[in-house]
């Protein structure tokens, strides 16, 4: 599920990385989705997934107004 060998753009790694990317152009937690979602055609399993990833690897902060922070 993390690596996917037969298509490894859509890996939860790959996808993470991509969020670290994007992270500081998008506010919110939308914003952040489709903009990748239209760049990059990511489904919303594999990107709340990576979400969960960064933020246990403590990547990444949510503020309380819903802002996405990277650390």
């Amino acid at each position: 599920m993390l690596i996917n060998h037969d298509l490894p753009q859509a890996s939860i790694y790959y996808i993470s990385y991509l969020i670290l990317k994007k992270v500081g152009k998008c506010n919110t937690y939308v914003d952040l989705f489709l903009n990748l979602k239209r760049e990059y055609d990511i489904n919303f399993r594999l990107f709340d997934l990576s979400l969960d990833l960064l933020f246990m690897m403590n990547k990444i902060r949510v503020e309380k107004n819903g802002v996405i922070i990277c650390l």
